[in-house]
């Protein structure tokens, strides 16, 4: 079994088909049990806070407040709705769909901002709450499968949270991991077709340590960039001949795919 170390129908014309997949949790849509571990996690109490409205939901991982600021939920990634597989696809609008019924239009909620403000592409990036009962519905999708968790530093103060609660979900093959081997990717079968979100797992060939940063490469194909704060915390030359499954954005230069590791959480070691 993988270790880790402590350090990813249109609406309900769809939802044959999901059943069919066994990606529906198994409670009904009405109600979705509130898991204490989504109820306004302790991680959150330091953060600053802001009280708003949502006008609505634009997928697994976005919403739009009454304001018009976009908002990213942190700490998660849900699939795509133009993913180009259908089951990925169909595992999306469920996401979207769970989404919506938990934040509908003119919802009150907690805003819980992190080290960062705003993301690449101009989002707020929030942790988002109910304000009436403190759900914390990034948690609650992490622990249906219906999203990963996914951290991006400097924003970490909830990674073991999630790491915790996505670990559940893991164990138990719900939503997305039953479909993991669609996402997941070989490092000796990447290309610089493959961008974005993915699961990388392969064997680490070199290990080079460095003051700006130091490199994994994982069959001499997927060069795995580490900052130094992350790099201390891990046993990078250990990992030599080891296999990893990393998680991230992959990007490429010069026809070098690679990607940037945020997080412990985010890089497992994987028995033979």
């Amino acid at each position: 079994m993988p270790t880790t170390h402590p350090f990813f129908l249109r609406r309900s014309t769809f939802a044959f088909l999901l059943m069919g997949l066994g990606l529906l949790a198994d409670a009904s849509e009405s109600n979705t049990p509130l898991t204490p571990e989504a109820i306004k996690p302790a991680c959150l109490a330091p953060l600053k806070t802001e009280r708003v409205s949502i006008e609505r939901v634009t997928d697994g991982d976005t919403v739009v407040l009454t304001d018009n600021r976009r908002v990213r939920l942190i700490g998660i990634n849900a699939a795509e709705l133009n993913e180009p597989n259908k089951q990925l696809r169909q595992a999306a609008v469920q996401a979207t769909d769970e989404l919506v019924r938990l934040l509908p239009k003119g919802e009150s909620l907690v805003l819980y901002f992190g080290a960062e403000k705003f993301d690449r592409h101009g989002r707020t990036l929030a942790h988002v709450t109910r304000e009436s009962d403190g759900l914390a519905v990034a948690q609650l999708l992490v622990s249906m499968g219906l999203a990963v968790q996914t951290t991006v530093a400097p924003t970490t103060q909830c990674t073991n949270h999630f790491a915790s609660i996505e670990a559940k979900a893991r164990a138990n093959n719900l939503g997305l991991w039953k479909l993991h081997d669609l996402w997941q990717v070989d490092a000796r079968n990447l290309t610089t077709k493959n961008l974005g979100f993915k699961f990388v797992t392969g064997t680490v060939t070199s290990v080079n340590i460095g003051k700006r940063f130091s490199e994994v490469y994982l069959d001499d194909t997927l060069r795995i960039l580490v900052r130094p704060p992350l790099a201390k915390q891990l046993p990078l030359e250990s990992y030599q001949g080891q296999r990893l499954e990393i998680r991230g954005w992959l990007s490429h230069r010069k026809q070098q795919v690679f990607l940037w590791a945020q997080h412990a959480a985010n890089l497992r070691v994987l028995d033979d």
